[in-house]
């Protein structure tokens, strides 16, 4: 799916008090797929889960004084995936007054959104991050004052180094501004087909060169080091595996093809030549 609406939620900034509370440590999340490791000075705030909807957990960066405002960091689930489309301000709503920003998670650029909002007359930053999950994406917001956003920067830094999932985009071998393009996409793909089309030519003259038994072995060596290469998550090595796959498979069929043909021929040349003697 594509990217869900952006959650922006100053209202909780209103409700949220200092309260006492033990250490979020580390959070484990099964059914959205994710551990989430925090600094210590990250205190949960349960109050706050079902103030907003699909709002799955919610914390408090340490202890703050009356009448400060708390840094809130607030996980969403999406509800879906999403894909690799990335966010411009042209897709943004004509409302939108804020800023897009790339942050990395796990070898993977994903976008960034600030939101300014003014609460009670204090300036406050929204910072909204969705991490591509495999399972479900999420949605990290850490809200805090405007005049403390390079401190909200660093510490949205050290949540994302802390969130580990599976994500259901690949990482790449390739540097992000290469790998994040909307067309490197459609280049494996033109490259997958031009191996296979270049693969197969291969495999026709090597038919009629070598032995059914040498293509075979070929073939299935292809087809094996593809099997080997399965389970690695880079995206080019998995497309190279399934390519690799694929070209085993067509090329033992290809080669099988031909020697039959080679062998169906051969037996209408040898019967030819034998009804030309029994004939004579």
């Amino acid at each position: 799916m594509r990217r869900s609406t952006i959650r922006i939620l100053p209202v909780l900034v209103t409700l949220s008090i200092a309260m006492p509370g033990l250490s979020a440590n580390t959070i484990v999340d099964p059914q959205l797929g994710f551990t989430l490791t925090l600094p210590d000075e990250f205190l949960p705030r349960p109050d706050l889960i079902g103030v907003k909807p699909d709002l799955v957990h919610a914390f408090q960066f340490g202890r703050i004084t009356e009448g400060d405002t708390p840094v809130l960091l607030l996980i969403f689930r999406m509800r879906g995936i999403i894909d690799r489309d990335r966010l411009t301000m042209q897709s943004m709503p004509e409302d939108f007054k804020g800023s897009l920003f790339v942050v990395t998670w796990r070898g993977i650029e994903v976008d960034g959104i600030l939101t300014p909002e003014t609460v009670n007359g204090i300036h406050v930053n929204n910072n909204i991050v969705q991490i591509p999950l495999r399972r479900e994406a999420i949605q990290v917001n850490l809200v805090g004052r405007a005049d403390r956003e390079e401190s909200l920067q660093v510490l949205l830094r050290r949540v994302l180094d802390g969130l580990d999932g599976e994500s259901n985009w690949l990482p790449s071998l390739l540097p992000p501004s290469i790998a994040g393009s909307q067309n490197y996409g459609i280049v494996l793909i033109c490259v997958a087909i031009v191996g296979m089309i270049v693969g197969l030519a291969i495999f026709w003259f090597a038919s009629r060169r070598f032995s059914m038994a040498t293509v075979s072995v070929i073939a299935f060596a292809l087809w094996l080091i593809g099997w080997q290469l399965h389970n690695n998550r880079m995206r080019e090595v998995k497309l190279a595996s399934s390519v690799l796959q694929m070209l085993g498979i067509a090329g033992g069929l290809l080669a099988w093809f031909l020697f039959m043909m080679r062998m169906r021929k051969q037996k209408q040349v040898q019967k030819g030549a034998l009804d030309f003697l029994a004939n004579k």
